[in-house]
């Protein structure tokens, strides 16, 4: 008796040094989840502190998965082998903590764009909109459509990118953050210019800059005065845009990838200007810096400035030699640009959307439909046993069956509802395909 008496006594303590250990390892995990947005390295050594994590209980622990990636990227951490962000993504998808839904889809969504999963990480970024906007945060809001703004402008889909840009440099000024609300004002001018919408570039260009010399951030001054250069030269104000270019290489701020940059646009201006001899002092520099670059955008635009220079300069056979150089890059680009799957996924995503609004609404049918005709029954047994005592069971009865009808209305407008719906999908899936 004594014996088991010790037993239970040792397998007391051990339960309750279990649940202390696991009390304080969730504490650590919610101190870290209070200070992640702006003592994110501090976070990470709470994070790393905690001890077995495999044994905090399944909420707990995908809120870990969720709080450390969101620490890693904070703190400019490699996360694209954070797969398990993908798992925490699945557990959190549907249920009623949305905050972590945002963040799991939201991190879902840039470990899938690392790895060049263009369509799921799209996919991830809405689902995380729809969630952070039940939530209120307006700058998890900004990061999510300045995400999918980003994923359409590198593949291509500029309209919808402009779309998404704008709607983050929204939630930035709601948030009073000159910073975001600088770099995506920046992007959308960024847009405007591959639309060849150059007014619209400009305007947003001197927007962002205005606000760049506000916050004093020497180094987008460098960046949106190149793009304001870039926008001149456009318009065929070569003078004006060799003026912005200059500002660019005597600003400090200026990176070796700006200057390589400005030099290709320096050495156009000074090509259509025909001043082959300041257009000289480029090419050398352009030509130079090749096998540095691997951005093949900018490499395209180096082979098509060198082509011009080296035609106007007589010497067609390094032009030739340029020209298929570009040729080739362009072909490579066009090889991984995939609009067409971003469509199909933010459609399918949108389908999927209505398709969960019909189930819950079929479901709602479903069950009204059951409690219509429980009380249809019930009022008929009532009727039924006492239709024949008086006149006012008469009156009760034909209350009832009114009832009864506007209940059935109800159903029929219900039903007229959900075949709307189920309609409008299937017009959108014969549109996809």
């Amino acid at each position: 008796m004594k014996i088991s008496t010790h037993i239970l006594l040792l397998l007391l303590l051990c339960l309750f040094i279990s649940c202390k250990k696991e009390n304080a390892s969730v504490n650590l995990l919610r101190q870290a989840q209070n200070i992640v947005e702006n003592k994110p390295n501090e976070a990470l050594v709470l994070l790393d502190s905690i001890q077995n994590t495999e044994n905090l209980d399944a909420d707990s622990y995908m809120q870990y998965i969720v709080t450390k990636v969101d620490a890693k990227y904070k703190t400019k951490q490699e996360i694209s082998g954070d797969t398990l962000i993908f798992e925490a993504q699945k557990y959190f998808d549907g249920s009623k903590n949305v905050e972590q839904a945002a963040l799991a889809d939201y991190y879902a969504g840039i470990v899938n764009r690392k790895i060049n999963r263009y369509d799921k990480s799209l996919i991830s970024f809405l689902k995380a909109g729809v969630n952070s906007a039940k939530t209120g945060n307006n700058r998890l809001s900004g990061k999510i459509f300045e995400n999918i703004g980003f994923i359409y402008l590198e593949q291509g889909a500029l309209d919808s990118a402009v779309l998404n840009y704008k709607k983050a440099v929204n939630y930035y000024i709601l948030e009073k953050d000159s910073a975001s609300t600088m770099r995506t004002t920046n992007q959308v001018g960024r847009c405007y210019e591959d639309l060849v919408k150059l007014d619209s570039a400009y305007v947003y260009f001197s927007n962002a800059l205005q606000i760049a010399e506000n916050i004093n951030d020497e180094k987008y001054k460098s960046n949106i005065t190149l793009n304001l250069g870039v926008i001149r030269f456009g318009m065929s104000e070569y003078d004006k845009a060799i003026a912005y270019f200059e500002s660019v290489l005597s600003l400090e701020a200026t990176t070796q990838e700006r200057v390589r940059q400005t030099n290709i646009m320096l050495l156009n201006a000074f090509s259509l200007k025909n001043d082959l001899s300041s257009a000289k002092e480029f090419a050398l520099k352009v030509e130079a810096s090749i096998p540095d670059v691997t951005d093949m955008h900018t490499k395209e635009e180096m082979y098509a400035a060198l082509t011009n220079y080296y035609k106007q300069t007589g010497n067609y056979k390094q032009a030739l030699h340029f020209n298929e150089l570009e040729k080739e890059t362009i072909q490579q680009i066009a090889k991984e640009e995939r609009p067409v799957e971003l469509i199909k996924a933010d459609t399918d995503f949108r389908v999927e959307q209505k398709d969960r609004i019909y189930g819950e609404l079929q479901s709602d049918f479903y069950l009204f439909l059951l409690l219509s005709i429980a009380a249809a029954i019930l009022i008929s047994v009532f009727v039924v046993i006492n239709y024949r005592q008086n006149k006012k069971d008469k009156e009760i009865f034909r209350s009832e069956s009114e009832k009864y009808d506007l209940m059935r209305r109800h159903l029929e407008a219900s039903n007229r509802d959900y075949d709307r719906i189920q309609a409008e999908i299937k017009d959108i899936l014969e549109g996809n395909q």
